[in-house]
């Protein structure tokens, strides 16, 4: 087990860490000041060593998506969904909190099967991470989504509440009017004065 600060990190855990490098022109690599460790916080890189001592390390590119290219299959290939997970971090769904790595990747618009090939329809920009409570609530709940930008999904609950979640969080965009009853604007009995 691994300390970092007051908690102590499960044997079986992924640690996710992300460290910012340059290359230098003798082929040397820089690595940044401080490290990103994903659930944790910053970290100074020279304490890494003590955080992945007896550790098992796969070092991973940072993929763009703006260069990866889409597919016209159903399912992500594995560096398509490497980058949705690290996009969002976390559910689409609003104030999720499940993984994204744990989640199914959903498209925002309905797959079609009998598109002209080469319209690549499964790509980052068009899907997100829904967990599968999140996933049935589209499908069979009435909540709807658009996505009008990639990393973006505006949501409307089936009583018309609007909300955007974005990999920053959620955000409450419009709430509805409470209902007016028909009895509230009714004047009282004449028994009652």
């Amino acid at each position: 087990r691994q300390s970092l600060g007051q908690a102590e990190l499960p044997t079986t855990a992924e640690i996710v860490v992300r460290i910012d490098a340059t290359a230098t022109a003798a082929g040397e690599v820089r690595l940044a000041e401080a490290a990103e460790v994903q659930g944790w916080g910053a970290l100074l890189t020279d304490r890494l060593t003590g955080l992945l001592a007896g550790c098992r390390v796969t070092v991973r590119p940072v993929l763009d998506a703006q260069r990866l290219t889409p597919t016209d299959a159903y399912r992500m290939p594995p560096a398509l969904r490497r980058v949705l997970h690290e996009r969002w971090g976390v559910d689409a769904f609003p104030y999720g909190t499940r993984p994204a790595r744990h989640c199914q990747s959903d498209h925002s618009t309905p797959f079609d099967h009998h598109a002209a090939p080469g319209h690549g329809q499964t790509h980052p920009d068009v899907m997100a991470p829904l967990s599968s409570f999140a996933h049935r609530a589209v499908t069979h709940g009435g909540f709807r989504r658009e996505q009008p930008a990639p990393g973006h999904l505006l949501w409307t609950t089936p009583h018309g509440w609007r909300l955007l979640t974005t990999p920053a969080g959620t955000v409450l965009i419009h709430r509805p009017p409470p209902p007016q009853h028909s009895w509230w604007r009714q004047e009282p009995p004449d028994w009652l004065d």
